[in-house]
């Protein structure tokens, strides 16, 4: 079982009585995520989705279009980040299997997004757990940096990430490629300096043990996080 203290803290989606309450009286919301050609369609509850985001309340408060038609559209947002979405808000978690840690970034980089914070963390601790066995690639550090900003804790993380995985062999590329991808990302190159003039007498330590410094609003114990994965496999 997971401790009482993590549950707390934890969203539950619609299994409890206050997320049963946002799905009576609430009038249906379509949204449509990506392109005309790949785009796929929700019919969801609109309370649910003004409750716990910022962005869809701003987007159907008062006259504007998208209030009246009770449509929303994301040209720009990828369908399966929108699914992971839509999962956190029913089922209160991310049930997708944690394989794809490029989708996760950019689920954390969506809850951005649209403001909630929960969503972001239950990316993020599917990021922790997934490298646990694996090392960080370009693609997913790069994607971290391009979508987040300066001093995030998504940042925060991919960099510490990569530190660990550099000093502990473990990285998924070699030099080559990693010494290519700073030359055109300033902005890693930068933190990436900086990181290692600050720390330079401090230890390396691996993210899973300070998952807490990456979180927004769940609090985080290693033991707990194990058991709250185990229990979802």
């Amino acid at each position: 079982m997971v401790s009482s203290s993590f549950k707390a803290a934890a969203y539950k989606g619609v299994h409890d009585a206050e997320g049963l309450r946002l799905l009576q009286g609430s009038a249906s919301l379509t949204v449509t995520v990506g392109t005309i050609e790949h785009g796929r369609t929700w019919i969801l509850a609109e309370k649910l989705l003004t409750h716990h985001s910022p962005f869809f309340a701003a987007a159907l408060n008062g006259l504007s279009a998208e209030a009246s038609s009770k449509t929303v559209t994301l040209p720009e947002d990828e369908p399966a980040v929108f699914e992971l979405f839509v999962q956190w808000l029913y089922l209160g978690e991310i049930c997708r299997g944690s394989e794809d840690d490029y989708l996760h970034v950019q689920a954390w980089i969506f809850g951005d997004k649209v403001g909630v914070k929960a969503f972001q963390d239950q990316a993020m601790l599917r990021l922790i757990h997934y490298h646990v066995f694996n090392g960080i690639t370009p693609d997913t550090l790069r994607a971290a940096f391009a979508g987040s900003k300066p001093g995030s804790k998504l940042r925060t993380w991919a960099l510490e990430q990569f530190v660990f995985d550099s000093r502990y062999g473990t990285l998924d590329d070699g030099a080559e490629t990693w010494v290519s991808y700073a030359r055109v990302t300033e902005d890693f190159a930068l933190a990436f300096l900086q990181a290692a003039v600050n720390r330079s007498n401090l230890p390396v330590l691996n993210p899973y043990d300070i998952g807490f410094r990456y979180l927004e609003v769940l609090p985080y114990k290693k033991e707990e996080v194990e058991r709250w994965f185990e229990s979802m496999t």
